[in-house]
């Protein structure tokens, strides 16, 4: 995966978590063997989480963004 990427993914994990309401905890005990302080450290960019957190986290994260079209 490229850093872009990785650290793109890391930002859409913040605001998504943020607007969704849910705490690094909340966040935390959806994976496999991360803490709280893991996944803080994970949405600041200090550590990686292992392919299947990421594919967990992606699942708990994901948003769908609504789509404005002008009926006009």
């Amino acid at each position: 995966m490229s850093n872009d990427f990785i650290y793109e993914f890391r930002n859409e994990c913040k605001k998504n978590r943020e607007y969704l309401g849910y705490s690094f905890y909340d966040v935390s005990v959806s994976l496999i063997d991360v803490s709280e302080a893991d996944y803080e450290n994970f949405e600041n960019g200090k550590c990686m989480l292992s392919k299947e957190n990421i594919e967990r986290l992606a699942r708990v994260l994901c948003v769908k963004r609504p789509i404005s079209f002008d009926i006009n």
